[in-house]
């Protein structure tokens, strides 16, 4: 598995930049109100080039995990999502810079360490997967499905439908061409 690294956002940090055409993005963020309940929302979305959602999920996870955590299970949840669905992905963004640093340090002896070896696992499912930071301007739909996760009483998953939730989002994200 080849990686990459970006810890800075480009200059003009403006919506969500497409992958390459007939490729696939993923996006994942996590989300907590408040920790004292000991929820974490997760959100994942697929995107193709030109914009369109191909699979998305929101889903709970509870436990009191530090921002860092909360932000590696994000990591893996959503590469476990595209690994079931059979999506392959070039491409995944998060606003955490923390966890895309452990991504390509492999958090060697940290407490996010098997969190992240189940991600490194999943990306060699899944081809020659770069990971990179994005600032969170650029990730506000799987930022909003973290948040929605939230609310959730169920796990969400969709495939080829963009969800009610964030389908405004979607379309002020899409770039146009």
């Amino acid at each position: 598995m080849s990686a990459t690294t970006y810890f800075r956002p480009a200059p003009n940090a403006g919506p969500w930049s497409p992958p390459s055409l007939n490729q696939f993005k993923l996006n994942v963020d996590a989300a907590a109100v408040n920790n004292h309940d000991g929820e974490v929302g997760i959100g994942a979305v697929m995107r193709g080039s030109r914009g369109q959602v191909y699979g998305a999920m929101a889903t709970k996870i509870y436990g009191h995990f530090n921002p860092l955590l909360a932000e590696c299970l994000a990591l893996r949840e959503g590469t476990s999502f595209a690994v079931h669905h059979k999506f392959f992905i070039l491409e995944i963004e998060s606003d955490s810079k923390n966890a895309v640093e452990a991504f390509h340090q492999k958090a060697a002896l940290s407490t996010e360490s098997p969190i992240i070896y189940d991600t490194i696992f999943n990306c060699s499912k899944l081809g020659n997967v770069t990971c990179k930071y994005i600032p969170r301007s650029r990730n506000i739909v799987a930022h909003n499905f973290a948040k929605y996760a939230l609310r959730c009483t169920t796990n969400s998953w969709w495939c080829f439908e963009t969800p009610h939730c964030v389908y405004a989002d979607v379309l002020t994200d899409i770039p146009f061409q």
